[in-house]
């Protein structure tokens, strides 16, 4: 009997790309624990118990809620603390979903040389719907790229380089 793989669909450049967004987005939600565990008093084995197996978007609520309590002890202007965090939850979503909707899509060969169609299946309210969308590996790339960036602001505050939480 053949050793017979299955062959993705999309092109070499997407997948590529769609390799990167992953490990960008796996660094970036590591970067939004280290936060947590800093706030909790940086030890790594209480931090890992507390964020291991939240989802993405329990992290960001958890790092959220966190980072407004210990401006709140500091006594920085809570409605501004709150105005931050908004924005830096908004941006952290945002990257979520964007990461979502390339991730969880099904690949097939493009229209055009080396780009890629997106099918994506919903049954929400009126039914299956069924969507399709060309897309080029920039487009991936760009996403990837995105999240890299907040990781890297996530970071830089971190190290103490930047106080605020938005950009």
């Amino acid at each position: 009997m053949a050793n017979r793989k299955a062959q993705a669909g999309a092109s070499p450049g997407v997948i590529k790309a769609l390799g990167l967004l992953t490990v960008n987005f796996n660094m970036l939600e590591q970067v939004i624990a280290l936060h947590i565990w800093e706030f909790l008093g940086g030890d790594q084995t209480t931090g890992s118990i507390v964020t291991a197996d939240l989802s993405y978007r329990l992290l960001v609520d958890k790092f959220c809620a966190l980072y407004l309590e210990r401006a709140k002890s500091q006594q920085a202007d809570a409605a501004e603390a709150s105005a931050e965090v908004a924005k830096l939850r908004n941006r952290l979503y945002a990257a979520g979903d964007k990461r979502n909707r390339l991730v969880h899509a099904v690949w097939g060969s493009g229209q055009e040389p080396g780009s890629s169609t997106k099918i994506k299946f919903t049954a929400r309210g009126k039914g299956l719907r069924t969507t399709f969308e060309e897309t080029s590996p920039a487009e991936v790339q760009a996403v990837a790229d995105e999240i890299a960036a907040l990781t890297g602001f996530l970071v830089r505050r971190a190290a103490g380089q930047d106080n605020t939480l938005s950009e």
